[in-house]
């Protein structure tokens, strides 16, 4: 009986042995996981803060771009962007002409547009196409971009 009583305490301080090892283990991954989420917060943020530098960075080269596009001579420079016509700045695109900028998103308002043109432009410049691209035959609208071309050559020579 003793010798059981002996036997069943020493397995009491083998299990609590344990029970506190298991417990300083787990108290020691929840410091590490605790830690892990930090860098994870850390990285975030300088993903985030790296992102806005990035785009900083491509509005700055943009910017750089068209400003090295203009010159000093009466020859116009051409400036290539994407198709989106909000980053597009006619002051930008030549110091020596006059600029402006009107909107028509379908060939038929890029013809209606040009038909209000009063003053004849020593520049044109037809950022217009691709949206009738998507709806349209290609066919028609070259042909049609070639009749507003032929109308605007006749209208301002």
């Amino acid at each position: 009986m003793e010798t059981q009583k002996s036997q069943i305490e020493q397995q009491k301080q083998t299990y609590e042995k344990s029970f506190k090892d298991l417990q300083i283990a787990i108290d020691t991954l929840q410091i590490q996981i605790q830690g892990k989420d930090d860098e994870i917060t850390n990285i975030k943020m300088s993903l985030d803060d790296t992102t806005k530098t990035v785009e900083q960075k491509e509005n700055e080269i943009l910017s750089l771009k068209l400003t090295m596009s203009q010159d000093n001579t009466n020859e116009f420079q051409e400036v290539r962007r994407t198709s989106n016509t909000q980053g597009i700045d006619p002051t930008k695109l030549s110091s020596k002409f006059l600029t402006g900028k009107i909107k028509a998103y379908t060939l038929d308002k890029t013809e209606e547009a040009i038909q209000t043109i009063d003053d004849i432009p020593d520049v044109l410049v037809l950022h217009s196409l691709t949206n009738d691209l998507t709806t349209k035959p290609k066919e028609e609208c070259v042909n049609k971009m070639d009749k507003i071309i032929e109308d605007t050559h006749k209208r301002h020579p």
